[in-house]
């Protein structure tokens, strides 16, 4: 948790300054109360972190534990969370990764290029991100290589744990966990 906590803190407060907000803003009202309901939202956003990676955590455990009654494989569900824990790291990295490129690699940035910034994204493929809504932007973020790093290494953990050889682990979590990937990113294309 504090590993997204602290990635978090650092995307809203040092990438998106006050400089960036300033550029976002319409200019009705006043700029300090737009930056203080822009505050208040991250301390929101903070807050619920604590429920947002348990909640990451659970569910994956959740598709791991289903897939485990299909194989007929079992693993106790002490592992089984360890493996979700460990894993579910990897799916922070993408936060990171903005991070890392906007305060250390990348200078003079406006508010246009960090929305669109997707590591390692599918949305690289997309011709006219611009004309695309923000909310489909974020589900199609989701799937990148990071996406596939957190297969593999589940994949790993789930093989020294069963009798499954790494590919067949790679195939379990590529359906247990991929298929609640699409589930997600389709909910949030409805959405959107």
């Amino acid at each position: 948790w504090l590993f997204y906590l602290i990635a978090l803190f650092l995307f809203n407060h040092v990438v998106w300054d006050t400089a960036l907000y300033h550029q976002q803003w319409t200019g009705n009202g006043s700029f300090e109360k737009y930056l203080s309901i822009i505050r208040k939202m991250d301390i929101l956003y903070y807050a619920l972190s604590v429920l947002y990676v348990p909640a990451i955590i659970f569910l994956i455990f959740i598709a791991f534990k289903i897939g485990m009654l299909f194989i007929n494989e079992t693993i106790p569900d002490s592992r089984i969370f360890k493996i979700a824990i460990i894993s579910s790291i990897i799916l922070y990295l993408p936060l990171w990764t903005r991070v890392i490129w906007f305060l250390i690699i990348k200078n003079g940035y406006i508010s246009e290029e960090v929305i669109s910034f997707n590591p390692l994204s599918i949305t690289y493929f997309f011709d006219n991100l611009k004309g695309m809504p923000m909310g489909a932007v974020k589900a199609w973020r989701f799937i990148n290589l990071f996406q596939l790093l957190f297969i593999l290494f589940s994949a790993y953990f789930i093989k020294i744990s069963t009798s499954l050889s790494y590919l067949k682990s790679c195939f379990f979590v590529l359906i247990t966990y991929g298929t609640g990937l699409i589930l997600m990113v389709a909910i949030r294309l409805v959405i959107a």
